[in-house]
């Protein structure tokens, strides 16, 4: 946590996408991106992350078809210490969290640095939080909470 993981270049030694989870923690209740006001989960807790994340203008170059990367709660999961998936994480809840001036915003383009918040209900209270951009099995990155 707090350190940057990436997507370099062709030639391996430029990144030209990073994010940096800042922390991870579990809230019992998340401002209203309406009002303000508490929501509460659905579950025992919002698993809320901080995160940080910026592309190179390079980037583009890369993947012309797709020149962006999501940061949106659909390629967040959790999964318990044993591994299994929980459901239920992007919960009607969740998206209630967060106004615009401290929710992250759902995609990162070429040239952009983005900051800000998200949150996922779960009942898991030790587990691994996982980011994969792609949706493919086996790919992405995670981090122990």
């Amino acid at each position: 946590m707090g350190t940057p993981i990436g997507l370099a270049a062709d030639s391996g030694n430029t990144s030209v996408f990073e994010l940096t989870v800042n922390s991870i923690t579990q809230q019992t209740t998340c401002p209203s991106k309406l009002d303000g006001s508490a929501v509460h989960p659905s579950k025992d807790n919002f698993l809320v992350i901080d995160l940080s994340a910026q592309m190179s203008p390079e980037y583009a170059a890369k993947d012309p078809k797709y020149p962006f990367l999501t940061l949106d709660r659909d390629v967040w999961y959790i999964t318990n210490p044993a591994g299994v998936i929980e459901e239920g994480t992007l919960s009607v809840k969740s998206y209630e969290c967060f106004g615009d001036a401290e929710a992250i915003q759902p995609f990162v383009n070429p040239g952009e640095a983005v900051a800000g918040k998200l949150a996922l209900d779960t009942d898991t209270e030790h587990g691994y939080l996982h980011y994969n951009p792609f949706g493919v099995p086996g790919s992405g990155w995670r981090w122990a909470f």
